[in-house]
Order: C-alpha cells, then sequence, then structure tokens
C-alpha cells in the first residue's frame, strides 16, 4: 500500500489523492503507532532506493520453493505513458 501511494502520487501515474488518502488514515487518532512507523520507515527505504521507479506493484504472494526458501513474486505494472508503442 505504501509502495503504491507512493508511485500513484508521481507525476507519470498522476493520482496524487491516493497518498493523501494513506496519510489521511494514518493521522486519525485510531491509526497505529506501528502503522505509522512502518509508513515512514517504507517511505524512506523506497526514497533512499527507489525513488524514481515508477513501476506499481499489482498481485503479489508469498511461499516457500522446493528448497524451503521463502520467495516474494508479484507484478509489476507500468505507467500507459512508458509503454512501449507498438505498430
Amino acid at each position: 500500500m505504501v509502495w503504491n501511494a507512493r508511485v500513484m502520487a508521481m507525476p507519470v501515474w498522476g493520482k496524487p489523492k491516493l497518498l493523501e488518502q494513506v496519510k489521511d488514515l494514518l493521522g486519525t487518532p485510531k491509526a497505529a503507532a506501528e502503522a505509522r512507523a512502518a509508513y515512514n520507515e517504507l517511505t524512506a527505504r523506497r526514497l533512499e532506493h527507489f525513488a524514481s521507479d515508477p513501476r506499481a506493484v499489482g498481485n503479489w504472494n508469498v511461499a516457500f520453493d522446493a528448497n524451503g526458501r521463502l520467495r516474494v513474486h508479484c507484478e509489476a505494472h507500468v505507467p500507459p505513458s512508458l509503454m512501449p508503442r507498438t505498430a
């Protein structure tokens, strides 16, 4: 949610209201301190390592592979304006 809200707020996606909604929810008295802390940590990491990455996360899952290692799989969605044109 944090990743996608930040991505959607980028000019290439043009949907800043999603990030505003997340911030509004975290600003309510009912928001858990842990949720606010997680938002702050995830935001800092994204800005440090992936600030210009416009990909949004689609369907995702976490599962163990055949060797017992935990694997995360997810779809990456690119803004339509960055998709290659086909003839």
